[in-house]
């Protein structure tokens, strides 16, 4: 499966974000291998029961989860039952299919990197040319990619700009007419705004295709992340004493209020925040089996360390020590060390002695230091020799 520059070529990241990302759908051909029915069938024939949560129906936009009657006694999916049910009309859905398929792996990845998000992937499968879930919209941006069949899809544009509640949101005209409608062949990739109604239903033979849900940062994030800070100001958590409209106490409160605003709404609010959002953010795993199991107890030069923090770490002092903080866990490490973690950040990796390399002011067990903190706090992980394990995991 291919990252996000195969889903918008011949575009370029700047070209997309600047005329599509939440805004125009974009239709492309994906020039890279797709999972398809084998990767599919996999999943399927060793899904057990406690997958159930995962696995949903629709039909004439009547949608149930959890279904109770395709299961064995064993535990196993029924495929009988199954197959039976998607050929009386349903559509059947896989929800959150990349963490049992491997191939999604690239994409999942650059969206990380680009938004601090994770990626879901959720397949559908249908046959019959019957609507699944009728026109609608979804409160994310997602890619539509046709892995098998083809499936025919109609776009009606935007009843509101943005739009984040779905309770109050304007609905669509009866009898809207498509501002974009066709078929999406085998390798083809739909790309839908947030917010853009659409419909899509299958021809009469098998079609497979897999939506990549993507959320981006909004300006009401921002302000949430306002309000959040907010709570560490003692001023802004005391009660407001009841009493008319002007009292002394509103007043009062209003102006912490303005004051805290003026402090904290400058124009690198927004670079802030993502700093904070970055450092929030869970770090991307890998289990680097089985060479992580045998790296040597002690750090060295036969070491490799392969990294999974944010690109550009936030690092302050704090006393003699610098910390940075990622995936919410502080990591603390000796000032002369501040070259090898950025060295780790910029290129991902780096065998020990490189790291070394990069912080010669620093002793080495304060470098080692790093590295094991690092991987305590689940943003490195450290193999012996090559990156092996890694590797394999990619």
């Amino acid at each position: 499966m291919p990252g996000l520059d195969a889903l918008i070529a011949p575009l370029t990241r700047e070209a997309f974000f600047d005329r599509h990302l939440g805004r125009e759908h974009l239709i492309s051909t994906v020039d890279a291998a797709l999972p398809g029915w084998p990767a599919f069938n996999h999943a399927l024939e060793r899904a057990t029961v406690e997958d159930r949560r995962r696995f949903g129906f629709s039909r004439e936009r009547d949608v149930e989860f959890d279904p109770d009657d395709i299961w064995l006694r064993n535990g196993g999916l029924a495929l009988h039952k199954l197959r039976a049910r998607i050929r009386d009309g349903h559509t059947f859905i896989f929800n959150s299919f990349n963490l049992h398929c491997g191939a999604f792996s690239a994409l999942e990845r650059d969206i990380h990197d680009l938004f601090a998000e994770s990626v879901n992937v959720n397949c559908y499968l249908s046959v019959r040319p019957r609507i699944g879930f009728g026109p609608h919209w979804d409160d994310h941006d997602v890619f539509a990619i046709q892995l098998e069949g083809r499936k025919y899809w109609a776009l009606y544009g935007f009843t509101d700009a943005a739009p984040l509640d779905r309770e109050r949101c304007t609905p669509l005209p009866d009898g809207a007419k498509p501002v974009w409608e066709g078929f999406l062949e085998k390798g083809q990739c739909l790309y839908i705004p947030r917010g853009c109604w659409h419909s899509a239903v299958s021809t009469g033979s098998p079609s497979l295709h897999a939506a990549c849900s993507l959320n981006g940062v909004t300006g009401a994030d921002v302000l949430e992340w306002l309000a959040a800070c907010a709570r560490d100001h003692p001023a802004l958590r005391a009660m407001l004493r009841p009493g008319p409209p002007g009292h002394g106490d509103h007043a009062r409160a209003a102006r912490e209020i303005c004051d805290f605003l003026t402090r904290q709404a400058t124009p690198d609010v927004i670079e802030r925040f993502l700093k904070d959002r970055a450092m929030q953010a869970e770090p991307r795993q890998i289990a680097g089996l089985p060479d992580a199991l045998i790296a040597p107890q002690t750090v060295s030069d036969g070491v490799e360390i392969h990294y999974f923090g944010p690109a550009q770490p936030e690092i302050w002092r704090d006393g003699e020590q610098l910390v940075c903080v990622i995936g919410g866990v502080e990591v603390r490490f000796a000032p002369a060390c501040r070259d090898a973690l950025c060295r780790l950040a910029e290129h991902g990796g780096a065998p020990f002695a490189a790291l070394r390399d990069a912080a010669p002011q620093a002793h080495v067990s304060d470098v080692a230091e790093l590295a094991e903190a690092l991987e305590r706090a689940g943003a490195a992980v450290m193999l012996p020799g090559s990156l092996t394990g890694v590797d394999a995991a990619q």
